[in-house]
């Protein structure tokens, strides 16, 4: 008489559902033998080793880097300094208006890219001050490589001298790419830059430091 047999499944006995093992399925088949049942373990298939679990790449920062134009290394008073240059030295602002920053001591300056491109200096007109005096006050604020190029008079006796700075058209050309640049050269050839007085008689009572080398351009009043 040939043994009888069956099949029968395994269940999880959590959830009823049948046991799906890692590396074989287990049938039992029950034999009975002699009046004894006896249960062997027989593997169907050996499962399929489980897919690699993909790598997420590693997160990493852009690295940061200072503008151009402070990695370049640059001397000056005031023409081409970043504001917070600039306010480092002078300190900070007493008032403001959009296109005007006023700093103690009768100093002023426009921003354009970050970088200062235009300084006033005034004294009360009182206080006013000899043509010599103002030319050498001029002095704190320019580039360090600035040579004075020539003296003038404008049709209407405003006295300007023109000056011309490698490094500062070297400054602003390093941000010139930015969306938002302005031509701080007016139209002017790079690196030109005026100091114009404004006086009455042989007494000046302000000066201005401006880029570009037209003195009717750079007035405060069409900014």
């Amino acid at each position: 008489m040939k043994p009888a047999h069956r099949s029968v499944s395994m269940l999880d006995p959590a959830d009823g559902s049948p046991i799906l093992a890692h590396v074989a399925r287990l049938t039992r088949r029950a034999f009975a033998l002699g009046g004894t049942l006896g249960l062997v373990a027989v593997p169907l298939a050996c499962a399929l080793p489980p897919p690699p679990t993909p790598t997420r790449p590693a997160l990493t920062r852009p690295p940061t880097r200072e503008p151009t134009a402070k990695l370049i290394p640059y001397v000056s008073g005031g023409l081409g300094l970043f504001r917070d240059e600039w306010e480092a030295r002078y300190g900070p602002p007493v008032s403001s208006t959009a296109s005007f920053v006023l700093y103690r001591g009768g100093i002023g300056a426009s921003f354009a890219n970050g970088m200062v491109w235009y300084v006033e200096r005034e004294w009360n007109f009182a206080d006013a001050v000899g043509q010599d005096l103002a030319r050498a006050e001029s002095r704190r604020f320019l580039p360090g490589d600035a040579g004075a190029m020539s003296e003038h008079e404008t049709r209407f006796l405003r006295r300007y001298d023109r000056y011309f700075s490698a490094a500062l058209a070297a400054r602003f050309a390093s941000v010139a790419s930015s969306d938002n640049a302005v031509d701080l050269w007016l139209g002017q050839p790079a690196g030109w830059f005026i100091v114009f007085y404004r006086d009455v008689g042989e007494r000046v009572w302000s000066l201005a430091l401006s880029t570009g080398n037209n003195p009717d351009l750079n007035e405060r009043s069409r900014l």
